[in-house]
């Protein structure tokens, strides 16, 4: 159990640095779980933050991240099974979430090198 428990914190961890919500990407899907589709462009992402965090653009590292976007849509699906999605907590987590972002995005657009 508690190498389980590493995995799905391993996973988590990595994921983190993911954006809140799916992107929209075009083109075909990298994978579909329990008919969701995990955008091209969320694997662009997510394969660019393990590129900025030092990993080697490799068929290993492309295939490790595909497998944990499909891990963490299926930890989500099971979450909202549980109803998790409407937490105060994950609300609050969504709503900081949107608020950085919307604070991001105008500083860029209004601070011009």
């Amino acid at each position: 159990m508690p190498r389980f428990m590493f995995a799905c914190m391993s996973i988590v961890v990595v994921l983190t640095t993911l954006p809140v919500a799916r992107a929209q990407g075009t083109g075909e899907p990298i994978a579909t779980v329990n008919g969701m589709p995990i955008a091209q462009s969320t694997f662009q992402k997510a394969l660019q933050g393990a590129l900025n965090r030092g990993g080697a653009d490799t068929p290993q590292l492309r295939a490790a991240v595909k497998s944990q976007l499909i891990a963490r849509e299926l930890f989500a699906q099971e979450a909202k099974k549980h109803n998790l999605d409407n937490d105060p907590l994950v609300i609050a987590a969504a709503e900081e979430a949107r608020t950085n972002a919307m604070v991001t995005l105008f500083l860029n657009q209004a601070i011009k090198p």
